[in-house]
């Protein structure tokens, strides 16, 4: 959507503050994740270089997470990306490992 009206970035609004490194509902200890590139987050979205904002819509206080590409973040807040895992879910009786390198 956001190349077919040349948007400079999209916001999605959802009810939670962002992408958490883990499942809220399933996990105590979760921290909100500030930045994703493009490549942790959609394929798809690397092809137009629009940067999508995730915000909740009922902290409007929340900065939510933005996934772009690595050159437009720099140092912000310090997070560099490296290869490591960004998060873990769980999805109900079913079990699945998924490796990339």
């Amino acid at each position: 959507m956001g190349a077919l009206f040349r948007a400079r970035q999209v916001i999605i609004w959802t009810d939670v503050d962002g992408v958490y490194s883990a499942d809220l509902r399933k996990v105590g200890d979760v921290v909100i994740l500030k930045t994703l590139s493009y490549q942790e987050a959609w394929g798809m979205v690397i092809r137009y270089g629009i940067p999508i904002i995730i915000r909740n819509v009922f902290n409007l206080s929340s900065s939510g997470t933005k996934i772009c590409h690595p050159s437009i973040i720099g140092d912000e807040d310090k997070q560099i990306f490296k290869n490591y895992v960004k998060g873990i879910t769980t999805i109900d009786n079913l079990a699945l490992v998924n490796v990339e390198g």
